[in-house]
């Protein structure tokens, strides 16, 4: 019997923050319940339309698509107020009105966000009426508003009309709606909406404006209003809804509400039933591309590029490339993908002409025409490549090319896209921001104002992206225990599970661009990506899932890799510094004959198989240069087996494809036809193209079968898998094998099938690792300064890789007013700090800066610099702070410059304003030459070595001058084993040991256990770098009055690898704090000269000579080493000796200085600074 009530007023989880209501959830309950149809009608935005929609489908609900519009009389007045805004329900009832719902979607949030809301007019609604359906809504519409906050009847009356002139008076509806009882103000609404019922005549309808499925949720739903609105649960004050009734409530329950009016509950159904729309029904289609005239069509243009680009690939076309090219083209041509390609091939070219490197990646490389067209840069005929990896006739879907831009100019081929393809038919994609395991815990947690209790439950919480609530409950007996034991843990979590998965806010997808040959707001709702900014990109409001296949619209992917801006960086310093003009494509990867760069690729595989991979594309990890170390690669396949290799599961095969490389292990095969596919893994399965071509070449399987084996593998369907079983053996049998080779082949291949590599991505980021040694190995100067600029901001990176250039032999030069660019430059050899690099500068009086060096020439003094440019105080300060007005003054002079910038900038403004009037300040007469300025610096008093070190810190991230442990060396002589460095160097290798560190704690961060004792880590700091250490909770009551920021000190503890982090740590069972570091690190250091003077050859001179050095090496082994240096000389008139020992480092105290004066006698002793 089919029902007489309908919910059309129904909030789901796409009103975020608000609705609770989980689409197939809501949609499985209103079956449930005997209903035949169910809207959507969520808060100005239709998010959750099309999920909606094809859930209905899929369950046989009829759905009606609409939602709850925020109406104003105009979108242009801004008022105080963030809620001066009445509630609507807009349902289409016809395609037009499906289409114009988007289209007051799209305005809302283009032209109407205000306070968070896309808010439309009534001016907007009157032009997209046609096809909508309108109600008055809930508490939050005009016509309740007037009647119940205004108690104005007139104005209600007057609102109806408008509201019929503008739908017709058939499509607007009265809403009552009951969620209290007697007495509340909806009763009142409910009086007035009757009256206007029965004078009017206007048609009603009864909703229960709906915000979860079950009754139960309502606590929970309350809650989430909490964490909407940042208010916490026990605030009297705070808003809430009046009732726990706002559920999905049986029509039974509803026809009690409202039982004098019957009309209101048949209605609902008679409404749904007006509504008959299909949102799939228009399709977005590829757009057209404009082709040149002579060709017939796209698929005709297509193909004389693809010509055109063998020959500029290979020369002369083989007859292998001709055979693989119109296969290609015979599927591309079939399946009408002709423009998707020319399309790409459009962008790429404008990339390419505008110096932004760029590549495929994924199985797109395994098409030669994409080859050819110029879209990837892997030859795939090279590299063995498949193309029905990419694409086949069995395979329906749209193709999918992944391509990686620098991702310092993404943006820029994206705007030339949308520019080029028209703004209106291209966006970008929303995406949903959910609530995880322990975000939902922490916002339950604030809210509930248990803050600390909550982080307490996360931590116990394990990490990944499939954790939930219940598996960690599952996992973890701590926290099964804590929930089961504490009752405020068990409310926490109980709370956040209801809310755990839903939608919390919005982002914009990184990488993908749609592009539509339809105007896009026919098709799909829109924003904008900057609300602010109306020149940003269109934001289709639909996920990405549900557009290909149910609206036709392609993606292409866009997607950011910083290494590609550090090759093209890399580049322009090599073009600038060498005069080369080097190509990525000239680059040797295979063997050459010419004598240059088959020594420099030689060079590039020598530092991979020494390890030294910092800095190089996908190689940089501990345990990848530790594996590299191992492998020696020798060719680029050796560097594409690694790609693939290194990853959780596949590095368990590391070691035998090591090991058949060198002939450790003999290679042998299951079948000998095995070896045309495994040979150059070395008989290893590495690829699961490799798992492909088994199973279509020796199986038997057709390219359609094998996608579909290889979804199956990937997505560890295997039950489905087993079912490919026989077939697989069958064929295999077939074919020539015996089953027991075959079955032992299938179970070989299963793995490597699920989590096997893609084979073209391999290629593709095998070259680009291979360019970034290459690069490396040859210009290490312009290379790293390249990786410097790419990862500027990040100064823990920015330490590493100047560690690096040192290793090479490339210095680090600190920043200098008249050197330094704006940012990492190379010079004569060495790379230069930018001035970017500090802190509080910024790009405007850097480009002040740089056009004054320009236009006059290098600056001469602080006082010429303050006359030629016009910064503020503090922007001069910093420069003096980071040493970079070091070469004007001299150095150890930055007291005086900062004592003295007030009264040079005052000079160098005076200067300038009587320049401007052609005056000279000094000297009145205009006809005589301007004279070199006259200025003093101030004296001041010095400022002390370590707060000179913290303000290089502080604004470049680093210490340019030498690490203020360099000044405490003689303190850890003979104490520290090992260096930070060594021991992240060598990641895996390390083992466990015991070692003594010395260094400065940074970034202490204490916590507490499961069990609530109290332990921490920190950073120790050393000068060549810094690595986590872990205090645990015995050592660390033990040790905790000496872990203080900024504190020396001496550290032994366990060595620690962590795999999954690739990364070495400390567990600390020791800490020593070093004493009278300050006073160590701003002593002066000097150089003394000891002269010894033998006068004559006989035997007593001989004698008193040979006693003075033995008193005195004595006596300079007693002394304590420290930073001074001391040189012997010994003299006898005709000529001079040094004696100076390898160690020459004491601390020269006054005492020590009297002992060696009883010895040589105070006139051999000179002292001088150092």
């Amino acid at each position: 019997m089919a029902s007489d009530f309908a919910h059309l007023h129904v909030h789901t989880e796409y009103s975020l923050l608000d609705g609770l209501s989980r689409i197939p959830t809501l949609i499985k309950q209103a079956k449930a319940l005997g209903m035949e149809h169910l809207a959507i009608t969520d808060h100005g935005a239709m998010y959750g339309a099309m999920e909606f929609y094809l859930e209905c489908q899929k369950q046989g609900i009829h759905p009606v698509i609409g939602m709850e519009a925020y109406l104003v009389d105009d979108v242009n007045y801004k008022p105080k107020k963030s809620n001066a805004y009445w509630h609507l329900v807009l349902l289409a009832h016809t395609q037009a009105g499906y289409e114009n719902l988007m289209k007051l979607t799209t305005l809302g949030f283009t032209q109407g966000l205000y306070y968070g809301k896309p808010r439309i007019d009534k001016k907007m609604l009157k032009n997209h009426a046609e096809g909508l359906i309108a109600t008055s809504s809930c508490l939050g519409g005009e016509i309740p508003e007037l009647l119940v906050e205004r108690q104005d009847m007139d104005s209600a009356r007057r609102a109806v009309r408008w509201y019929q002139d503008v739908f017709g008076p058939e499509n607007f509806y009265l809403e009552f709606q009951q969620h209290y009882g007697k007495g509340s103000p909806q009763d009142a609404c409910n009086t007035g909406l009757y009256q206007i019922y029965q004078s009017m005549h206007v048609p009603a309808i009864l909703t229960n404006d709906l915000h979860y499925v079950n009754k139960d949720q309502a606590n929970a739903h309350d809650l989430f209003l909490c964490i909407q609105m940042g208010n916490r649960y026990d605030d009297p004050d705070r808003f809430r809804f009046d009732s726990d009734e706002y559920f999905l409530k049986s029509p039974q329950e509803m026809a009690l509400l409202y039982p004098d009016i019957p009309d209101v509950l048949r209605n609902t159904v008679l409404l749904a039933e007006r509504c008959q729309i299909d949102p799939t029904a228009k399709k977005a289609g590829l757009p057209t591309f404009d082709i040149p005239a002579g060709f017939p069509s796209p698929d005709d243009y297509l193909y004389d590029l693809c010509l055109k680009g063998a020959r500029w690939r290979f020369g002369e076309v083989s007859t292998s490339v001709q055979e693989q090219i119109d296969y290609e083209f015979s599927i591309i041509k079939q399946k009408g993908f002709a423009s998707y390609f020319l399309i790409q091939q459009d962008v790429t070219n404008y990339a390419r002409d505008h110096g932004i490197t760029c590549l495929a990646r994924g199985s797109a490389a395994g098409s030669l025409i994409a080859y050819c067209l110029g879209i990837t840069n892997v030859d795939p005929l090279r590299y063995g490549l498949l193309f029905e990896r990419f694409m086949n006739p069995e395979r329906n879907d749209m193709p999918d090319i992944d391509m990686d831009y620098p991702d310092s100019r993404r943006e820029e081929v994206i705007n030339y896209t949308m520019q080029r393809y028209g703004l209106e038919k291209t966006a970008q994609m929303v995406t949903f921001n959910t609530l995880a395991a322990k975000g939902s815990v922490k916002d339950v947690a604030r809210a509930l104002g248990k803050t600390d209790l909550g982080e307490r439950i996360t931590r116990l919480i394990p990490t990944g992206p499939k954790v939930t609530l219940q598996s960690s409950l599952d996992d973890v007996a701590e926290l099964r225990m804590l929930y089961t034991q504490n009752g405020e843990v068990s409310e926490i979590i109980d709370f956040a599970r209801q809310l755990e998965g839903l939608n919390r806010s919005t982002g914009v997808h990184a990488a993908g661009v749609l592009l539509s040959a339809r105007p896009l707001n026919e098709i799909v709702p829109l924003s904008r990506k900057d609300p602010k900014d109306p020149t940003t990109p269109l934001v289709c409001g639909y996920e990405h899932k549900w557009l290909e296949d149910n609206l036709g619209l392609i993606k292409y992917d866009f997607l950011g890799l910083a290494n590609l801006s550090v090759l093209r960086e890399a580049l322009n310093f090599v073009a600038r510094t060498q005069g080369e003009e080097l190509l990525l494509e000239h680059i040797p990867v295979d063997p050459t004959p010419d004598p240059v760069l088959r020594e420099r690729r030689e060079k590039a595989f020598a530092m991979l198989s020494r390890g030294d991979a910092i800095a190089v594309f996908q190689l940089e990890s501990a345990k990848m240069r530790e594996y590299l170390k191992q492998l020696k690669p020798t060719c680029i396949e050796d560097i594409m087996a690694m790609v693939a290799l290194y990853r959780p599961g596949p590095m368990d095969s590391i070691p035998e494809f090591v090991a058949c490389k060198h002939g450790r292990k003999k290679i042998e095969y299951l079948d000998p036809r095995l070896s045309e596919w495994l040979a150059e893994s070395y008989g290893v399965i590495v690829y699961q193209d490799q798992v492909l071509q088994i199973a279509n070449n020796l199986a038997g399987f057709s390219w359609g079968k094998v996608n579909k084996f290889r979804k199956a593998l990937s997505k560890k369907k295997m039950e489905e898998v087993e079912g490919y079983k026989g077939d697989f053996i069958q064929g295999c049998v077939n074919n020539g094998m015996k089953a027991a080779a075959a079955e032992k082949l299938f179970e070989l291949v299963l793995p490597f099938g699920g989590y096997g590599f893609n084979k073209a991505h391999a290629a593709s980021y095998g070259v680009v690792a291979y360019y970034t040694a290459y690069l490396k190995a040859n210009y290490p100067a312009e290379y790293m300064a390249a990786a410097l600029t790419a990862d500027a901001g990040d100064s823990k990176q920015v330490a590493v890789f100047i560690a690096e250039a040192h290793k090479m032999g490339v210095k680090v030069l600190g920043p200098d007013i008249n050197k330094s660019e704006l940012g990492f430059s190379v010079e004569e050899g060495n790379i230069r700090f930018g001035l970017l690099a500090i802190k509080g500068i910024g790009e405007g009086p850097i480009t002040e800066i740089l056009r004054a060096r320009t236009d006059n020439g290098p600056f001469t003094s602080l006082v010429d610099f303050c006359v030629r440019v016009g910064v503020g105080k503090g922007v001069i300060e910093n420069l003096i702070k980071a040493g970079a007005l070091d070469s004007l003054e001299g150095e150890g002079k930055r007291h005086q410059l900062l004592a003295s910038v007030e009264t040079a900038i005052t000079y160098g403004k005076r200067e300038r304003q009587a320049r401007e009037r052609e005056v000279f300040s000094l000297f009145k007469d205009l006809a005589s030459a301007p004279v070199p300025l006259v200025f003093s610096l101030v004296e001041a008093a010095e400022i002390s070595r370590k707060q000179l070190l913290d303000w290089e810190k502080e604004l470049i991230g680093i210490y340019i001058s030498p690490h203020p442990l360099t000044y405490l060396a003689h303190l850890f002589d003979g104490r520290v084993t090992h260096s930070t460095t060594e021991l992240l160097e060598k990641g895996a290798e390390v083992g466990k040991g015991t070692i003594t560190l010395g260094g400065v704690i940074t970034n202490i961060r204490a916590f507490s256990t499961k069990k609530g004792d109290m332990m921490c880590s920190f950073t120790l700091e050393d000068a060549q770098g810094g690595m986590v250490v872990t205090v645990f909770p015995r050592d660390y009551e033990t040790f905790k009055e000496h872990i203080e920021e900024d504190k020396v000190v001496l550290l032994t503890g366990e060595t620690q690898y962590r795999e999954q982090r690739d990364e070495v740590n400390v567990l600390c069972s020791k800490i020593e704090p070093l004493q009278a570091v300050e006073k160590e690190m701003n002593r002066q250091r000097h150089l003394i000269w000891f002269t010894l003077h033998s006068w004559g050859g006989d035997e007593i001179a001989i004698s008193d000579a040979k006693i003075k050095v033995q008193d005195l090496h004595a006596c300079l082994r007693r002394a304590e080493k420290g930073h001074d240096l001391y040189e012997i000389e010994v003299c006898n008139g005709e000529w001079c000796a040094r004696l100076t020992p390898h160690e020459n480092t004491i601390d020269f105290t006054p005492l020590l200085h009297q002992q060696v004066a009883k010895i040589l006698g105070e006139e051999n002793i000179k002292i001088q600074p150092f």
